[in-house]
């Protein structure tokens, strides 16, 4: 199997995608279960509170989607104990303390971390809104989220300080549930 840099929780596939890839995303995956008889109403999307890290060769971390990509980036969390793993709010501490630049993948609806080759994709408050939006949207059931302890919960290492995903979840989530 080849190790290629992908995002574990795009919205949609991106231009240039084929294959399997193509259909490695939320809105082919919710798609596939309708196709085999779910009704939207039963369907719910996870939303990850976890990103995974990718070694990118010093590439454009938003080219380097598709491209082969080694191991783990180089990152790992004490935290979760797994090589190339980490946790919402030490992908913000990294972007707050450690000069990882923020990207946006406007095709994917996804934010990527990245610094010197290493490339972490994850969720974010933004991406949150547009999973909750995109669920609203097209009459799905609802969300979750995977796992609610690795949020930054205090605004301690993210910029948007208190405005966290797991907020923005709730927010956007409880909006859809009961209006």
């Amino acid at each position: 199997m080849v190790n290629k840099i992908g995002h574990h929780s795009a919205l949609f596939h991106r231009t240039g995608e084929t294959g399997m890839d193509r259909e490695l995303n939320t809105n082919n995956s919710m798609y596939n279960w309708i196709e085999a008889g779910c009704s939207r109403e039963r369907l719910n999307i996870g939303i990850p509170g976890y990103g995974r890290a990718f070694t990118a060769d010093g590439r454009d971390p938003l080219k380097a989607l598709g491209q082969s990509g080694g191991g783990s980036g180089g990152v790992s969390s004490p935290y979760l104990g797994e090589s190339g793993l980490l946790t919402y709010f030490e992908i913000c501490k990294k972007e707050l303390k450690e000069g990882f630049k923020r990207y946006w993948h406007q095709q994917h609806q996804i934010p990527i971390s990245f610094k010197d080759g290493t490339w972490i994709g994850y969720d974010d408050p933004d991406s949150v809104r547009n999973k909750c939006k995109y669920v609203k949207r097209e009459g799905f059931g609802g969300a979750m989220v995977w796992t609610l302890d690795m949020d930054d919960f205090n605004g301690q290492f993210c910029r948007k300080s208190k405005q966290n995903s797991i907020k923005c979840f709730s927010m956007h989530h409880h909006h859809h549930r009961h209006h």
